[in-house]
């Protein structure tokens, strides 16, 4: 018996020891692999002759090395830490494995066969591994950032500053440009990026090289889906699970759904954003197969960069002119799939969800039938009452701005296409200003009424839930409803056979207040820098920034760097949101045990 304790004794105090030993292996190949992340910026950002080359392949073969036996050294840990998941030691274990394979085909004969094809395109096979190992570091140590005293507000915003950080100096690389940029606008391009606006004061397509192309794209994916989102899912995949605070953060940051289903509404986010984006390059690649494109590289790039940016509603475009383009103006299909791209990425991914699990229900009975010969199964309504108002609401703003945009631009900016291309081009120019930010038609000739008319859908905005920016379609709806039961006297707010809660009113008119405030904010600080400019076009580049649409007048290259980074502030502003900003700046109190005796106002 005493032997028994004894060992037992000896075991738990094995045990603690390897999850010392362990969290210092963990914290030592977090920094060794930030290291090697920024010497792989440097060596992508910058250029390399033949000697730099050589040695920072060295360089890559020392940190496989190091990886390889201290990995190995945290592997025979993993068998005495019993709290650690399977998936986990598995998951380390085959890392393990390539690495020790990376280290041995780099060090063998390079003038021989496949090793040398293997060292001479090194970057392709080497660095994807090391993007994964930083990947599951930081998820494995993302839980240190969660504090029981963290505003989730805070988090939101730091996320999306930090990232903007870090793309305005990866834009600033000199591989990034052809020509080099000047910092504010390199900051401009990376907040409109991830602030899925699509402002732009230096052309995609002539100032950034594929490298720098290839960094926008990234920030779009990151800045459009949330940076929160994929730390919840790399949190999940790779580290020890995600936390109940996490959890917490997660569902006031980016969701507001139910806690119980926060991870499976991450899963599904990731997953259609991914299935549709592909779907979309798909048909984006076949439309466009008599582009004039350099190589398939390039083609399949193009696609791949316009699926993100439609979906995201970035509305950033790899072609000189932008979607003006002699070819790209005339292509109606391209057009097309960009718009149910966009129109997808910001009615909202409830509604989307709900499309989702109609369509795999249909399939799923179409191969029951024919294989099987079984019933078709229905499912039962799956749109909830915020569903159902994204739809009618995004529905009803469509045909308005059909029918309005129909008569300024018909025989206007729209008069030299054919009737289906008028037909293509009004659909498009009219779900483009709430928050989409693709033109297809010259902005510098559109009608003053036009403007004002894109204004106001630039500031309603996309619905909740999805890409877009704007106030969102909800919040103008419910506020629409309750001018009009003020105006007939009710006291409730009454849709779909539900009530509207005071607290979504508060919310409603709290956010329109809020974003009209900081509007005129702007505009007055904008205008203080650029007077000479026509105010129109000042009014509508701070409406374009702050709802994060990205259409323009044709003014964005002649602000002042003032003016830029007072736009940029309102682009942030924009995606962030109004509240979410004010929150993470103010303490939230505690709730008082006391009322006050109400008093009405007069109005």
């Amino acid at each position: 018996m005493k032997k028994l304790d004894s060992f037992k004794s000896w075991l738990a105090r094995l045990q603690t020891f390897s999850k010392l030993i362990i969290r210092l292996i963990d914290w030592a190949l977090l920094f060794s692999i930030i290291v090697v992340i920024l010497v792989m910026v440097y060596d992508f950002g910058f250029e390399d002759t033949y000697r730099d080359a050589e040695l920072f392949k060295r360089f890559y073969v020392s940190y496989i090395s190091f990886y390889t036996g201290i990995g190995s050294l945290r592997f025979i840990f993993n068998f005495f830490h019993q709290e650690k998941p399977v998936r986990q030691k598995i998951f380390e274990f085959i890392l393990l494995i390539l690495f020790a394979g990376a280290y041995e085909l780099m060090t063998q004969n390079r003038s021989q066969g496949w090793t040398a094809f293997f060292y001479e395109f090194y970057p392709y096979f080497v660095f994807p591994l090391f993007i994964l190992v930083f990947f599951y570091s930081i998820s494995k140590n993302a839980a240190s950032f969660y504090r029981k005293n963290m505003n989730p507000a805070v988090l939101l915003v730091l996320t999306f500053f930090i990232l903007s950080g870090v793309g305005t100096l990866g834009l600033l690389l000199p591989n990034s440009t052809f020509d080099g940029i000047s910092y504010i606008d390199a900051l401009f391009t990376s907040v409109s990026a991830v602030c899925i606006t699509g402002l732009i004061v230096a052309d995609t397509a002539e100032t950034f090289t594929f490298f720098g192309q290839t960094i926008i794209l990234l920030l779009m994916q990151l800045g459009g889906l949330g940076v929160m989102t994929f730390a919840g899912l790399l949190g999940k995949m790779f580290a020890s699970g995600v936390s109940f605070q996490q959890q917490m953060i997660l569902k006031e940051t980016i969701l507001g759904d139910k806690l119980s289903e926060v991870m499976n509404t991450i899963y599904k986010i990731i997953l259609i954003t991914f299935l549709v984006e592909a779907i979309g390059a798909l048909g984006i690649y076949i439309s466009t197969w008599e582009y004039p494109f350099d190589n398939e590289w390039h083609r399949i790039f193009f696609a791949v960069f316009h699926s993100v940016s439609a979906f995201c509603n970035a509305g950033f475009v790899l072609a000189e002119e932008g979607m003006l383009h002699p070819y790209i103006e005339t292509n109606y299909s391209f057009q097309l799939v960009i718009a149910v791209l966009f129109i997808m990425g910001g009615i909202g991914f409830p509604v989307v969800f709900a499309f989702y699990s109609q369509v795999k229900n249909f399939i799923r009975n179409v191969f029951r039938k024919i294989f099987f010969k079984k019933r078709f199964h229905h499912l039962a309504h799956t749109l909830g009452i915020n569903s159902r108002l994204m739809i009618w609401s995004s529905l009803v703003l469509t045909i308005t701005s059909i029918l309005f945009i129909a008569l300024f631009e018909w025989n206007n900016t729209l008069s030299h296409h054919s009737f289906f291309g008028k037909i293509v081009g009004l659909f498009f120019t009219a779900a483009t200003p709430r928050s989409a930010g693709f033109n297809v038609v010259d902005m510098t000739a559109i009608a003053y009424p036009t403007a004002m008319f894109y204004m106001l859908m630039m500031w309603i905005g996309a619905s909740p839930g999805g890409t877009g920016g704007g106030i969102k379609t909800t919040t103008f709806s419910i506020s629409l409803l309750n001018f009009w039961n003020i105006a007939k006297g009710k006291e409730n707010v009454n849709i779909f056979g539900r009530e509207v809660g005071q607290e979504s009113l508060r919310r409603a008119y709290a956010i329109i207040s809020l974003s009209i405030v900081l509007m005129g904010l702007f505009t007055f600080l904008v205008y203080s820098f650029d007077g000479q400019l026509a105010l129109i076009h000042i009014v509508f580049e701070v409406f374009s920034a702050f709802n994060n649409c990205g259409l323009s007048l044709g003014s964005s290259g002649e602000f002042s760097p003032e003016s830029k980074f007072i736009l940029s502030l309102a682009m942030f502003a924009g995606r962030v949101g109004t509240l979410t900003l004010l929150s993470a700046f103010l303490y939230k109190k505690k709730k008082n045990n006391y009322q006050y005796p109400s008093q009405e106002i007069i109005f």
